[in-house]
């Protein structure tokens, strides 16, 4: 009689023990690198459309593309639209990391844009927005005019001055996503995503967050970069967010 070889169940038991600790060492990593590789078609989509914002402006003699334009009729075109004969390409207004903030992309923007025929006049979502940064009288201005647009010569520091970011859009609804960042009020030492903003009923504003921490910019130069939030100055001598480059 020969005995057959094979695994005891305690030995079963190790091997199975050796491959969960493995998994739950690996898996984070995996994650992480998934998470950098949507930062990087992030950081990609962003030097695409600054670099269509800047062959705008010089279409348009150093007029940037504002946030939205008025068209005859009273509706509005939004700067996503605008820049597309230079994009060609309506996909780079999604982020991979908001997969679902789509619907300009995917809903014929020439039929349906902001105030055009939508369900209570919402706007169509995007996961990039304009800076819409302390629009009060008064205050240092933001670089994307509503309705017209801010000229190069406005900008005191184009490669330190926030034209173009990651953005929520919204709430991510079907048709509930917005042409710009929040309206922030005229706040010393705004910290996105930490500063109060009656307008999100609280600071929620997790665009700034959504690459490991952190969120994708374009400058009124049209280079991109990323940054934390508490990365954008926002003093009495420097403010990123104003054409004044301060608060």
């Amino acid at each position: 009689m020969h005995r057959q070889k094979g695994f005891t169940l305690i030995e079963l038991l190790v091997v199975i023990a050796i491959i969960a600790i493995l998994a739950a060492l690996l898996f984070p990593v995996f994650a992480q690198a998934r998470a950098k590789a949507r930062q990087a078609t992030c950081m990609s989509n962003a030097k695409q459309i600054g670099t269509a914002c800047r062959m705008y402006a010089q279409d348009y003699d150093e007029w940037n593309v504002p946030e939205r334009l008025l068209n005859p009729d009273g509706s509005y075109v939004s700067f996503r639209a605008n820049l597309q004969p230079y994009t060609r390409n309506k996909q780079l207004f999604i982020c991979p990391s908001a997969p679902e903030l789509n619907t300009f992309a995917t809903i014929p923007y020439t039929t349906y844009d902001h105030g055009r025929g939508l369900p209570n006049n919402r706007h169509l979502t995007s996961g990039y927005a304009m800076n819409r940064v302390h629009w009060d009288p008064g205050a240092p201005d933001p670089p994307t005019g509503d309705k017209y647009g801010v000229a190069d010569a406005l900008a005191v520091a184009p490669s330190e001055c926030i034209f173009i970011t990651d953005s929520i859009s919204g709430t991510g609804y079907l048709y509930d996503g917005w042409y710009s960042l929040f309206y922030q009020p005229n706040t010393v030492g705004y910290v996105r995503g930490a500063t109060y903003n009656p307008q999100m009923y609280g600071p929620l504003d997790t665009g700034g967050l959504r690459h490991n921490g952190g969120a994708s910019y374009i400058f009124m130069d049209g280079h991109a970069h990323w940054y934390r939030p508490e990365q954008l100055v926002c003093t009495p001598e420097k403010c990123w967010w104003a054409l004044e480059n301060h608060h």
